[in-house]
């Protein structure tokens, strides 16, 4: 996975751009599945619902939420996942690692934080 950026020993990764569902991907997956495909590929989607980003991998129970703070240059996240999730290609820390970055890059694109 490649670095962003490094910050003391901290590492900071974005997700690889393969795991990014693209709009086709929930018709790809109905599509295997009629296919007689056991298990689907696990993919990163990005939403934007009113004021908040919802992150979430699918066929698992990752998912993440990211509320809008009017006037504030920050998110608030909520759903939180407490558990891993043994379908999952990654852990609970990673997900959550990945899902931060990626619902900040959207809230960049849409203005809501620099």
């Amino acid at each position: 996975m490649p670095i962003l950026m490094r910050m003391g020993g901290l590492a900071l990764f974005r997700a690889p751009r393969g795991l990014i569902e693209s709009p086709d991907s929930e018709a790809e997956d109905r599509s295997l599945i009629r296919r007689g495909m056991k298990s689907l590929p696990r993919r990163y989607v990005v939403e934007v619902q009113n004021d908040h980003i919802v992150v979430r991998v699918t066929a698992t129970s990752y998912i993440m939420s990211y509320n809008r703070v009017t006037h504030a240059p920050w998110l608030l996240p909520s759903k939180v996942p407490s558990q891993d999730d043994h379908r999952a290609p990654m852990g609970r820390l990673e997900f959550i690692r990945n899902a931060w970055h990626l619902a900040k890059d959207k809230a960049q694109q849409l203005d809501w934080i620099v």
